[in-house]
């Protein structure tokens, strides 16, 4: 039977242990703080309300047995979504109630996100580890990154496949970076578990109704609800933000703290760096305490530096547009993705030659992935990009050591390099393909190309992309189908040149 969690002091179980900080006042602070308990009248609600209402959700789910998954962004919501989490999940831990041991939080690594949000990020989920451990939480952090061969480098540089392109009817990269590695995590956890854990884990969502029309009817489509748990045949949902708007998120986000000017609790210091982020994302203040309207989302948006899926990569361009000096190390990254976008309808940097023998011993002359032209220039761009950022840190690295610049938070942080596209195995990884593949005239060419840029300085830093004009818009050229014929088959003298064909179609 599921236990309702009042809120009122003197109803609630004997603590078996308090420790008179804020997570033990919170409860009275969420009746008594009059900011927090502003009633909209166009709304008829407080975020007192809303809080109490979302931890309720929780902690009852808590009670009832369930081990709750979170999945964990770092974003707004899913930064709500672990607060509160917390706060239900303390309030348990210090009543005596009988819950499971074996929550846990899942975080993804796709390896080419925005170097800033990965930091965040970091610096997070090391905060929260240090919380977990001083508070004795049963929550554990368990990280994923897609495999090798599904990383950006395994399938975009080894010539196994194209990006996903805005208009693209499947997206195959959030399924390789994202969705893949995650439950290759998730199971490798929940192996480790008692039976009749796994069979009762409950996925918090921080999905929210008021972020689209299409958001909201997929909530309700999954039968969502924010006050208990909907079973599904992979264990239970609960949306426990899904009538939360934007602005109570950030209303939220930033009333909750470690220090005595903060009414909420938090593991952090403070969420003013989240907010900061996004507001150098978007160009405009995220959040106000007057913002209650129903109609929107902030609009911002933090995708992986490389992506073609939103076409240009507007959050990192407003990133480096609003502060150049703080982040201009990410602008080498911003061009690799402005040149992707601009050369993609560019047929003559498509791989002529398909790999698949039909039935009737065919195979199909049409553009396909990567030709290994491109993909050199492409490596080669990478690793002069890595290589940039390791100069652009030791510098700073040595002025620090020298008293040249200013030792502080922010230096300390940038005299570290804060990206690296081609680390070594992907470097072999890439070769070890392109060799497969018979990509080049001799062996070792990947690491030719990363030798000359490490070892001689031999860089390419896409400087000619600022002037590179956008291909436009074609249909792909017509399908020819050729015999797959023996080696050494004079009949191979008579087949076109398709690389000519493609130049012939892009120039019409």
């Amino acid at each position: 039977m599921q236990q309702t969690l009042n809120f009122d002091l003197s109803e609630q179980p004997i603590p078996v242990l308090l420790r008179g900080d804020k997570w033990d006042s919170v409860w009275s602070e969420l009746t008594d703080n009059e900011d927090l308990n502003f009633v909209d009248a166009s709304r008829g609600t407080s975020l007192s309300s809303l809080i109490t209402s979302s931890v309720e959700s929780i902690h009852t789910a808590l009670i009832d047995g369930w081990t709750m998954m979170i999945g964990y962004s770092s974003g707004k919501d899913s930064e709500t979504v672990l607060h509160l989490f917390l706060m239900a999940l303390i309030r348990a831990v210090r009543s005596g109630a009988t819950i499971s041991q074996h929550h846990f939080i899942l975080h993804t690594d796709t390896l080419i996100e925005s170097p800033e949000v990965r930091w965040l990020a970091d610096q997070k989920l090391a905060e929260l580890e240090r919380f977990i451990a001083k508070e004795n939480l049963p929550l554990t952090i368990v990280l994923a990154k897609p495999g090798i061969s599904q990383s950006w480098t395994g399938r975009i540089l080894t010539g196994r496949g194209l990006p996903t392109f805005s208009n693209s009817t499947a997206r195959q990269c959030s399924q390789d970076l994202k969705i893949t590695s995650a439950k290759r995590a998730k199971a490798a956890y929940m192996r480790e578990l008692p039976k009749e854990v796994r069979q009762k884990v409950c996925l918090l969502l921080g999905s929210r109704d008021a972020e689209s029309t299409i958001r909201a009817a997929n909530i309700a489509k999954q039968r969502g609800s924010s006050d208990r748990v909907i079973k599904t045949k992979d264990g239970g949902e609960l949306y426990v933000v899904k009538n939360w708007l934007a602005s109570d998120v950030w209303e939220f986000l930033l009333s909750a703290g470690m220090g005595s000017a903060y009414p909420l609790p938090s593991y952090l210091e403070s969420n003013v760096t989240t907010a900061e982020l996004y507001k150098a994302a978007t160009g405009e203040c995220v959040w106000s305490a007057t913002e209650k309207k129903a109609s929107d989302a902030c609009g911002a948006r933090f995708g992986c530096w490389a992506c073609q899926a939103v076409g240009l990569d507007k959050s990192m361009e407003t990133l480096l547009a609003t502060d150049p000096e703080r982040h201009g190390y990410m602008s080498g990254l911003n061009r690799i993705q402005r040149y992707l976008a601009k050369r993609r309808y560019a047929w003559e940097d498509r791989h002529p030659v398909g790999r698949t023998i039909y039935e009737g011993g065919y195979i199909k002359i049409q553009p396909d992935v990567y030709s290994p032209v491109f993909l050199e220039r492409l490596l080669h761009v990478c690793c002069s990009m890595d290589y940039m950022e390791q100069k652009r840190a030791d510098e700073l690295a040595y002025k620090l050591a020298t008293g040249q610049a200013e030792d502080n938070d922010w230096n300390r942080r940038m005299a570290e390099p804060q990206f690296r596209i081609i680390s070594e195995e992907a470097l072999v990884h890439i070769d070890f393909m392109w060799a497969f593949h018979h990509f080049n005239d001799k062996p070792f060419h990947a690491l030719e190309i990363y030798h000359r840029v490490w070892s001689m300085g031999d860089l390419d830093l896409l400087e000619d992309e600022p002037q590179c004009e956008t291909v436009p818009q074609s249909p792909i050229p017509k399908r020819r189908n050729v015999p797959a014929l023996a080696w050494g088959s004079l009949l191979l003298w008579e087949l076109p040149d398709c690389l000519s064909c493609f130049q012939h179609h892009h120039e019409r």
